[in-house]
């Protein structure tokens, strides 16, 4: 009794010492996936430095080719999420397409339209900032599976000031001058506006 005691007490003080580290292993039964990681891979951290205009993916799969390709997809997917949300809170901030009120009758299906219509707006602009990013970092673990985890961190290297510009130029660009009165279109109150929504992406 004595010694299973003191082996459960060795086990757990393993444990323990194992949790205070900067990085873990998982144990070695058998048919149980293994992998070496910290707390935030560095690609993570890389992207919390400047989050407004990097992204981080990452996947899994037996071919490194594939898992890097699925990663700067996720990546860039996630960046173009962000711009996203930065165009339609700022626009909502002016009256824009975003701004929701209650309505009805062919008013409503207008509003509905516009909205609509901001939503593709929003896309094809983070779209066309997105291809302009590039790798600025990769990390790749191979699992005792045989597989890859790989995450990859994309930026956009012309910076947020030129991020924002060319997000509001092609918002102007996209509205009547009708609803840019409507809005008080401001170019750069509004760029500026967008530069500070997109660092507040996280």
């Amino acid at each position: 009794m004595v010694k299973v005691k003191t082996l459960a007490l060795s086990i757990v003080s393993l444990v323990v010492l194992g949790a205070c580290g900067g990085s873990k292993q998982l144990t070695s039964n058998s048919g149980i996936v293994q992998e070496t990681y910290t707390e935030l891979d560095k690609c993570e951290k890389y992207a919390m430095r400047k989050p407004e205009t990097r992204a981080v993916g990452e996947a899994y799969d037996r071919r490194e080719s594939y898992a890097k390709t699925y990663a700067e997809g996720q990546a860039r997917a996630e960046l173009r999420r962000k711009i996203e949300a930065a165009i339609k809170s700022s626009s909502s901030e002016d009256g824009g397409y975003y701004e929701k009120f209650a309505s009805s009758g062919n008013e409503g299906a207008g509003v509905r339209d516009e909205a609509a219509k901001g939503n593709i707006y929003a896309d094809q602009i983070a779209e066309g900032i997105v291809r302009n990013t590039a790798i600025v970092e990769m990390s790749k673990y191979l699992r005792n599976d045989g597989t890859y985890h790989i995450y990859v961190c994309v930026e956009y290297l012309d910076g947020i000031e030129k991020m924002s510009e060319t997000i509001a130029k092609q918002v102007e660009q996209q509205i009547s001058d009708d609803e840019r009165m409507k809005m008080n279109f401001e170019f750069e109150k509004y760029r500026k506006r967008i530069e500070e929504e997109m660092k507040k992406q996280r």
